[in-house]
């Protein structure tokens, strides 16, 4: 393996895996590196930039070496010094970590057309909230305004380093996500929710093992949701909590 770009490491993965068997596809990859398709698509096609995170991710499930793993890590890095890109740190983020702002960007994802008139009436917020948020992420070089004046997000100008993120920032974030969640249960009919809570006892190894389902769970929701795309009419929350309330 002479090139350490993990890009093309993973596309190199992928045409051996096809090779083996013609019906391996991208969903197929997807599922094994416990992602999106639509993710996954972004990394072949050197569409995302990967973090350190993400390369250890990959990397280890596809038997990359350390030696391999850190030369793919000091490949990117020489990448990302090349391009032109916002790297949001912590006051950066702490800017846009509501869940707010990513309904607006996945509203976007779907449909380029949206102004700030139409975003409030689909998130159900008054229309100056949602251009003060859009000030914000217009600052940060998540989104700009096109000729028409409409928006159109940036999914190549921003890069959030995790190791750098403070934890109450991400606290922050999830709280912005429960409480929204809690705002449904006063307003939205039950027949429109799905609720379950279950109290169960553990070890760590199970834990371990519950949390890698809980994460497979997701990206099978996402990837039925992504069959939706430009037909939604609504806009829904998977929230999981999986957290200790006892322990000894």
């Amino acid at each position: 393996m002479a090139d350490h770009s993990l890009e093309d490491l993973l596309i190199q993965f992928f045409e051996e895996r096809r090779k083996k068997n013609s019906r391996y596809s991208l969903r197929a990859l997807a599922k094994f590196l416990e992602m999106e398709p639509s993710f996954v698509s972004k990394i072949l096609r050197k569409k995302y930039k990967l973090n350190v995170r993400l390369i250890r991710h990959i990397a280890a499930k596809i038997g990359l070496d350390e030696g391999t793993i850190e030369k793919c890590i000091e490949s990117n890095i020489k990448v990302l010094e090349g391009r032109n890109f916002a790297d949001l740190d912590d006051q950066a983020f702490s800017k846009i970590a509501r869940w707010e702002t990513f309904a607006i960007l996945r509203f976007l994802d779907v449909d380029r057309s949206l102004n700030t008139a139409l975003i409030a009436e689909r998130l159900c917020l008054p229309e100056t909230e949602v251009v003060s948020i859009i000030s914000d992420m217009e600052q940060l070089d998540l989104i700009e305004r096109t000729e028409e004046g409409d928006f159109k997000r940036l999914q190549e100008r921003y890069l959030v380093r995790d190791e750098r993120l403070r934890t109450d920032i991400n606290k922050k974030l999830t709280k912005s996500f429960i409480l929204k969640a809690a705002d449904s249960v006063e307003s939205i009919p039950v027949e429109e929710r799905v609720h379950m809570t279950a109290l169960i006892s553990i070890n760590e190894r199970s834990y371990e093992k519950i949390k890698k389902r809980i994460h497979e769970f997701a990206l099978e929701v996402g990837r039925f949701a992504q069959e939706d795309a430009g037909t939604e009419d609504r806009v829904m929350m998977v929230n999981v909590n999986f957290v200790p309330v006892i322990k000894r």
